[in-house]
């Protein structure tokens, strides 16, 4: 009986780092995401875009060395049980797949209130 082989677009290489530094109220935290590209493509991707009028190759060659994301945050503490926050996701404004077809979101920024009950 055939075994089945599982898809799989693990990447050779990753790395992920997060830092943060507090200074009484006041936190500043730096994240940093580096993905090699994923080696193991379906052949379904070729076909998909033929159908779709994608050049799933051209992005190969652009990203083949992989990808560097970056996110930042600012938080202040406004008290023991409030807390705000300035974040911002994909600094640079990378465009990448974590895995090949699903495009990661854009630059973005948020202001989140986090309140302890």
């Amino acid at each position: 009986m055939p075994t089945k082989t599982c898809y799989n677009s693990a990447h050779r290489h990753l790395i992920r780092g997060d830092i943060e530094f507090s200074y009484k109220k006041l936190s500043l935290g730096y994240t940093v995401y580096y993905g090699s590209w994923a080696e193991k493509i379906p052949e379904i991707f070729t076909l998909a875009s033929f159908l779709f009028g994608y050049d799933f190759n051209a992005y190969q060659r652009e990203h083949i060395n992989g990808d560097w994301v970056m996110d930042g945050r600012l938080a202040y503490e406004l008290s023991n049980k409030i807390k705000l926050s300035f974040i911002a996701k994909n600094l640079t404004n990378r465009i990448y797949a974590q895995r090949p077809g699903i495009m990661e979101p854009p630059r973005n920024f948020t202001l989140q209130l986090r309140i302890k009950l």
